[in-house]
């Protein structure tokens, strides 16, 4: 597709006509109707990154009424369940909170319904279990986000448990192993969230997690999931350090999520999500740096994601979360850097570089 968003828009609004057509030609043919409802998936998704948050919305809901009247007219086609699961879920995610928040638990549970359907008709399917671990994960997210801990943190273990079980199970299967990480990074924020675990033992966990990340990136070095994770959980690391006054092993850390982050930028530098993780990461270094008074470095990267992000919304015009990153990442940078270089704050050294 064009880059162009307008033009991205024509060229997804010429598929979804053909597709149509096609439908409307041969309403006895289920393949012509799937391959509409998979048109509209794609087409939603593609709106979603182009910052078309509303329109996505209106191309889910046909997505996942196609979906939902294949699977009613085919029961024992398990593959038009799945896409309706997965449909539901995408919806889940991406209606807005809090004004259609029962839609979006109705969606996810709708969801972890047909999956859970799914994996029972078809035990020996792994990909069923793991979709029902995947929405027991959505699920909790959703239940933290409405408060519902208790009913988070039971979600939570389940998706830990069918994850561990796949992964322990197909060694060799990546995908497996990228599932446990994530469920079972939410299960500990939650149990900190909570003050189940002590600062040591939060500390623990999270380095058990880099050694445990670290250890699946050398054993599948093709697989950009896992140093990902390792600059994500490097990153947390590093706002833990830093929130429990330790801003050296904070720079630390921050230094090593760069790395990761330059390196996956490097590699795909039109993959807009890794530069916007990397501006982010040079504006949090930055903006320490500088509260360190190590000004020099910290204006640096500062400007440096400054630039990130420029270029970021000159590729995306579409997309205003960008144009909002810039104008945050300016503000920072201003009252970390120029700020602090000011006369009346030369004198005060923090307590944590004493």
């Amino acid at each position: 597709l064009p880059r162009d968003p307008l033009a991205a828009a024509h060229a997804l609004a010429k598929l979804i006509d053909l597709w149509e057509k096609f439908s409307e030609e041969n309403p006895a043919t289920p393949g012509f109707q799937s391959d509409l409802a998979a048109a509209y998936n794609i087409v939603a998704e593609m709106q979603v990154e182009f910052g078309q948050r509303d329109e996505a919305l209106v191309t889910f809901e046909r997505a996942r009424a196609g979906w939902d009247r294949l699977a009613r007219d085919h029961p024992t086609v398990p593959e038009y369940r799945a896409d309706l699961a997965r449909t539901c879920e995408a919806l889940a995610w991406f209606l807005p909170r809090p004004e259609r928040s029962q839609e979006a638990d109705e969606a996810a549970r709708s969801a972890l319904a047909l999956r859970e359907q799914l994996a029972s008709e078809f035990p020996d399917v792994p990909q069923y279990r793991l979709d029902r671990a995947e929405s027991l994960k959505n699920l909790g997210d959703q239940a933290t986000r409405a408060g519902q801990l208790q009913e988070a943190e039971k979600a939570y273990r389940r998706s830990v448990g069918l994850c561990r079980e796949l992964a322990d199970k197909f060694p060799t299967v990546a995908l497996y192993g990228e599932n446990l990480i994530v469920s079972q990074n939410e299960l500990i924020k939650l149990l900190e969230s909570t003050g189940q675990v002590s600062d040591q033992q939060a500390e623990q966990s999270r380095l058990l997690a880099i050694e445990a990340i670290a250890k699946l990136a050398r054993a599948f070095p093709t697989d950009d999931f896992f140093p990902l994770h390792l600059a994500l959980r490097y990153r947390d690391l590093a706002f833990f350090l830093g929130d429990h006054g330790r801003p050296k092993d904070a720079i630390a850390a921050y230094r090593q999520a760069k790395q990761f982050l330059e390196s996956l930028a490097n590699d795909h530098p039109s993959h807009s999500y890794y530069l916007s993780l990397l501006a982010n990461a040079n504006l949090d270094l930055g903006e320490l740096l500088a509260g360190n008074r190590q000004f020099e470095e910290g204006e640096k990267l500062c400007r440096r994601a400054i630039d990130l992000f420029a270029k970021l919304v000159a590729e995306f015009p579409a997309n205003k979360g960008y144009t909002r990153d810039l104008e945050e990442c300016r503000r920072r940078m201003a009252a970390a850097v120029i700020e602090g270089k000011s006369p009346s704050n030369t004198d005060t050294v923090p307590e944590s570089t004493k």
